[in-house]
């Protein structure tokens, strides 16, 4: 037995979330699935907890991803994750793209880094010059169909967007990446990820 995104069902006497020996403050940089969970269980095990957001709001993929009727759950995961981010005290910064100096002025003990991915557009002809939306573009309201874009991409694929990570790891200890920055992966292989990392910091 197992779920998609509690990592710990059927596996509760191993996989229990238990309070941390040491303390922390820990910052998570990226506010999708990965992100939420690290900072829901960095914060149930004692640390302190900052999650930095680009956009003005959280979760990622999950927002655009909950937009056909069908994937009406997702909202429900993702009003669940911003339910307990603010039960267990986490400070979210929206609007907040973290720079080398906003990181330095923070000192955190640990640096989580999930900026997620960012479609790959193939090199298709004429596509530089075409009205043309992403499916993500498309879902979020950002380029409505119907309106001014003829054609839509939807099979492109996912790269991470790990920039930012590099530049952290070159300057400050103890600076992990998880999700889909480090490699594009579904939902559950983002959950899991961040779970096992933090139950372990």
């Amino acid at each position: 037995m197992c779920c998609a995104v509690n990592p710990a069902v059927g596996r509760e006497l191993h996989y229990a979330i238990t309070p941390a020996v040491e303390k922390k403050k820990v910052m998570v940089i990226g506010g999708g699935p990965a992100g939420m969970e690290t900072a829901r269980v960095a914060a149930l095990r004692g640390h302190a907890v900052s999650l930095c957001e680009q956009r003005d709001i959280l979760g990622g993929h999950l927002p655009p991803g909950s937009v056909p009727e069908f994937k009406k759950d997702i909202r429900r995961l993702l009003a669940w994750y911003e339910s307990q981010l603010d039960k267990h005290d986490v400070a979210i910064h929206l609007g907040s793209r973290a720079m080398l100096e906003s990181i330095e002025a923070e000192n955190p003990d640990e640096i989580i880094v999930a900026t997620g991915s960012k479609p790959f557009i193939a090199p298709i002809e004429g596509l530089e010059t075409s009205n043309w939306a992403h499916c993500i573009e498309a879902l979020n309201g950002d380029k409505p169909l119907g309106q001014h874009f003829s054609i839509l991409v939807i099979a492109v694929g996912m790269r991470p967007e790990h920039k930012l990570f590099v530049d952290v790891d070159k300057k400050f200890p103890n600076v992990r990446r998880i999700g889909d920055c480090l490699q594009p992966r579904n939902i559950q292989g983002a959950i899991w990820d961040a779970y096992e990392v933090m139950r372990r910091l």
